[in-house]
């Protein structure tokens, strides 16, 4: 009897010792404006996406029409769940798929880095659309669409400076160089170095700027990109 009451007291230890998925863990909410739509496809109506031109075809992929590209993101908990990503490639076409997490992007509104990947400025001019594919839509057995979940949703910063800001101002009669810590080991960056005037390296999140020639501009473009976002800020020389 004993025996049987301590099995009984550890295995209740046991139960009390394990996580919480209720009260430790919260569910991604939608993002604020987003909206439910039936979309019907092209042969029951074609519903078009706001100005995205996203539509679904007679044979039940999402296809987008004009400036638009898609990117699949595969299952997800719901649309909150979507998050941003490397974006190299884009699908003409996507199987419509229940539980399922695309990200439409305005193409010509993105910059195409050294590595191929390409991002959206931060600026406030531009969002791209994130979709969840609820549930498929049917009419006398057949399907003619899906309920879809979306919403626009601006360009995340990732901890990237404020577009058009100033990051450094180097000194070029005496320093000549500066460091700039990047929000990760994993930012992409460009320099606008037309004239030749930088050395540039970097070594985890730190990037190395040495001014070996002060002749050209005291104004330079720096663009840093953290997965589907970018900033574009300004290293100034100063001559004093």
């Amino acid at each position: 009897m004993k025996r049987r009451l301590t099995i009984a007291i550890m295995a209740a230890v046991a139960l009390l010792a394990l996580p919480s998925c209720s009260k430790n863990e919260e569910t991604p909410s939608d993002p604020e404006g987003t909206v439910t739509v039936n979309m019907l496809d092209t042969e029951n109506g074609g519903t078009v996406l706001d100005y995205s031109g996203v539509r679904i075809n007679s044979s039940q992929n999402f296809v987008s029409q004009g400036d638009w590209g898609l990117v699949e993101v595969g299952k997800v908990g719901g649309l909150g769940y979507i998050s941003g990503r490397d974006v190299e490639f884009f699908s003409s076409e996507s199987a419509v798929t229940v539980g399922s997490g695309y990200i439409a992007y305005p193409v010509s509104d993105m910059r195409r880095f050294d590595s191929g990947k390409m991002a959206l400025p931060i600026d406030g001019s531009t969002a791209c659309m994130k979709l969840y594919v609820v549930s498929r839509l049917e009419r006398d057995e057949k399907t003619v669409g899906a309920s879809v979940k979306y919403a626009m949703v601006r360009p995340s910063t990732y901890g990237l400076p404020a577009f058009g800001s100033t990051v450094c101002k180097i000194k070029v009669f005496s320093s000549r160089k500066a460091t700039i810590t990047l929000p990760s080991a994993e930012c992409e960056y460009y320099l606008d170095d037309e004239y030749d005037q930088f050395e540039c390296s970097k070594s985890g999140n730190k990037l190395e700027l040495f001014v070996k020639d002060h002749s050209g501009r005291e104004r330079n473009d720096l663009y840093l990109r953290m997965r589907d976002s970018y900033t574009k800020v300004v290293v100034e020389l100063v001559y004093e």
